[in-house]
């Protein structure tokens, strides 16, 4: 597996790059949100997308 950059710079400065591994954990925590409230159609689960 590849190793993340020590320091990432930005030049807008205003938000904090996320790593492969964060994404992942959110993806994991989606998935299991999704699969808890999987009878509820008054619950949506979603995740920002920073692009």
């Amino acid at each position: 597996m590849a190793s993340e950059p020590d320091a990432v710079e930005y030049p807008e400065r205003h938000w904090i790059a996320q790593s492969v591994w964060h994404r992942d954990a959110v993806g994991l925590a989606k998935a299991a949100l999704e699969h808890h409230f999987r009878d509820r159609d008054d619950v949506l689960v979603a995740m920002e997308l920073a692009v």
